[in-house]
Protein backbone atom coordinates (compact mmCIF):
# COMPACT_ATOMS: atom_id res chain seq x y z
CA UNK A 1 0.00 0.00 0.00
CA UNK A 2 2.92 2.57 1.15
CA UNK A 3 4.75 1.52 -2.45
CA UNK A 4 1.74 2.26 -4.31
CA UNK A 5 1.37 5.03 -3.02
CA UNK A 6 4.71 6.36 -3.28
CA UNK A 7 4.61 5.25 -6.95
CA UNK A 8 1.12 7.71 -7.19
CA UNK A 9 2.65 10.49 -5.99
CA UNK A 10 5.95 9.93 -8.23
CA UNK A 11 4.06 10.19 -10.77
CA UNK A 12 1.41 13.12 -10.39
CA UNK A 13 4.36 15.26 -9.50
CA UNK A 14 6.46 14.15 -12.40
CA UNK A 15 3.22 13.64 -15.09
CA UNK A 16 0.12 15.35 -13.82
CA UNK A 17 -1.08 18.54 -14.85
CA UNK A 18 -1.96 19.88 -11.65
CA UNK A 19 1.96 20.93 -11.45
CA UNK A 20 2.25 22.26 -15.16
CA UNK A 21 1.91 26.09 -14.16
CA UNK A 22 4.84 25.37 -11.22
CA UNK A 23 6.90 23.87 -13.50
CA UNK A 24 6.35 26.65 -16.42
CA UNK A 25 7.85 29.00 -13.90
CA UNK A 26 11.26 26.74 -13.63
CA UNK A 27 13.98 28.68 -15.33
CA UNK A 28 17.03 26.38 -14.79
CA UNK A 29 17.20 23.83 -17.26
CA UNK A 30 18.29 20.81 -14.59
CA UNK A 31 15.53 21.46 -12.12
CA UNK A 32 13.12 21.13 -15.50
CA UNK A 33 14.18 18.40 -16.72
CA UNK A 34 14.24 16.83 -12.42
CA UNK A 35 10.74 17.79 -12.46
CA UNK A 36 9.76 15.90 -15.54
CA UNK A 37 11.69 12.66 -14.42
CA UNK A 38 9.92 10.08 -12.96
CA UNK A 39 13.14 7.62 -11.88
CA UNK A 40 14.71 11.11 -10.52
CA UNK A 41 11.56 11.79 -8.68
CA UNK A 42 10.89 8.27 -7.43
CA UNK A 43 14.43 8.13 -5.81
CA UNK A 44 13.90 11.14 -3.51
CA UNK A 45 10.53 10.32 -2.73
CA UNK A 46 11.45 6.94 -1.87
CA UNK A 47 14.51 7.89 -0.07
CA UNK A 48 12.91 10.48 1.85
CA UNK A 49 9.45 8.20 2.77
CA UNK A 50 11.64 5.52 4.38
CA UNK A 51 13.71 7.93 6.37
CA UNK A 52 10.10 9.50 7.74
CA UNK A 53 8.80 5.81 7.96
CA UNK A 54 11.81 4.09 9.95
CA UNK A 55 14.01 6.42 11.03
CA UNK A 56 17.27 5.34 13.01
CA UNK A 57 20.17 7.53 11.93
CA UNK A 58 22.76 5.39 13.95
CA UNK A 59 21.78 1.79 12.21
CA UNK A 60 24.11 1.77 8.72
CA UNK A 61 21.55 -0.46 7.62
CA UNK A 62 19.06 2.23 7.78
CA UNK A 63 20.74 4.18 5.33
CA UNK A 64 21.56 1.25 3.13
CA UNK A 65 17.60 0.10 3.16
CA UNK A 66 16.71 3.85 2.43
CA UNK A 67 18.70 4.22 -0.70
CA UNK A 68 17.17 0.67 -1.83
CA UNK A 69 13.57 1.96 -0.93
CA UNK A 70 14.35 5.12 -3.16
CA UNK A 71 15.47 3.06 -5.77
CA UNK A 72 12.65 0.84 -5.66
CA UNK A 73 10.49 3.42 -5.86
CA UNK A 74 12.19 4.85 -9.47
CA UNK A 75 12.21 1.22 -11.00
CA UNK A 76 8.34 0.74 -10.42
CA UNK A 77 7.96 4.61 -11.35
CA UNK A 78 10.04 4.36 -14.62
CA UNK A 79 8.43 1.14 -15.40
CA UNK A 80 4.62 2.11 -15.18
CA UNK A 81 5.72 5.80 -16.78
CA UNK A 82 7.59 3.67 -20.16
CA UNK A 83 3.92 1.38 -20.06
CA UNK A 84 1.82 4.22 -20.02
CA UNK A 85 3.40 6.39 -22.45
Amino acid sequence: MIIAGLVGITLITSMGGVFRPIKQKIKNPTLLEFSMCSQCQGFWIGFIAYIILYFDPMSLMFWGSAILFGGMISLISLVITKIIS
